[in-house]
């Protein structure tokens, strides 16, 4: 139950009950362990507050975004403190070792906070970051290898996500950025058309289903291998300088009753290089099931 701290205006405190669904490369002094922390949930929220507020980007000004964003989060200047608080509460959780590539057979491993461990966030934030909070509990995850499904997690308890999870996800995004996304044939999609050179959030895709979480991360460490392009993301050499860019399709699992589903999102691609080619579209298909999706598409229209 929500309710209002008196000292700050329009802030509530929540108590979310969090349960581990894929294993969690998060970390803090010591590389080689996994802990849970505060910053890599922070920097979740802020990496999908800025993905999804592309209507604040107009002819690539990005003053307004960023001093929202700061209204919310904090900075060094202006805004100081931020306004969102989060404390996590855990007993002790298992730690595992685990391959990052889960569809080679690899000894290359990484330890691991271990899926089913129940810890709660305390959050103390304005209701739009409450919000933000859980959408991006469903689309996001939280440390290394989170953009091929590792680090997701889901909020138990959430009743409008378990009647159906297009339509509650779209409320969010209504509640959050109001007329910025739409439903078409289940997917989520941006409605209007901008030249925002970055990485905002164009559309949801909901991908296969399965009682076992492993095979979905093989799924998609399969499909990422396969169709492994310079729009899929990459780290390579020109000249002397090496240049960067964060895969544009960020997949996650989330977990309805005792299935698990995979979610894609696709990003608007931005890079500082020419692109050479892009087995993007190739990479999403695979882990869309297009037969269910064809006969979902047929049902509608009889």
């Amino acid at each position: 139950m929500a309710f209002y701290v008196g000292r700050y205006k329009n802030i509530e405190k929540v108590t979310y009950n969090i349960e581990v669904v894929t294993p969690m490369f998060i970390g803090g002094a010591d590389p080689k362990s996994a802990e849970l922390r505060v910053p890599p949930i922070k920097g979740m929220l802020r990496y999908w507050w800025r993905a999804i507020n592309y209507s604040k980007v107009i002819n690539n000004d990005f003053s307004t975004l960023f001093k929202d964003e700061s209204k919310l989060f904090g900075d060094s200047d202006k805004f100081g403190r931020s306004k969102t608080i989060i404390e996590i509460i855990s007993d002790k959780y298992g730690i595992i070792s685990v391959n990052p590539l889960p569809h080679k057979n690899s000894n290359f491993r990484f330890n691991a906070v271990s899926p089913k461990h129940n810890f709660m966030v305390k959050l103390c934030a304005p209701k739009v970051v409450h919000n933000l909070f859980k959408f991006s509990s469903i689309v996001g995850g939280v440390g290394k290898r989170a953009r091929r499904g590792f680090g997701a997690f889901n909020i138990l308890n959430l009743q409008e996500y378990n009647d159906d999870i297009s339509v509650f996800l779209l409320n969010l995004l209504e509640s959050i950025v109001p007329g910025s996304y739409d439903i078409s044939n289940r997917n989520i999609l941006a409605k209007n058309f901008t030249n925002a050179e970055y990485p905002y959030l164009k559309k949801i895709i909901f991908g296969k289903k399965d009682k076992n979480v492993d095979n979905l991360l093989a799924e998609i460490g399969k499909s990422s291998h396969k169709n492994n392009s310079d729009g899929t993301g990459y780290a390579k050499k020109v000249g002397n300088k090496t240049y960067r860019l964060a895969s544009p399709v960020y997949t996650s699992i989330t977990k309805s009753s005792e299935e698990y589903c995979i979610i894609v999102s696709k990003l608007n691609l931005v890079s500082n290089i020419r692109v050479e080619n892009d087995n993007s579209k190739e990479f999403i298909n695979d882990l869309i099931d297009i037969k269910s999706e064809a006969n979902r598409t047929n049902s509608r229209g009889k």
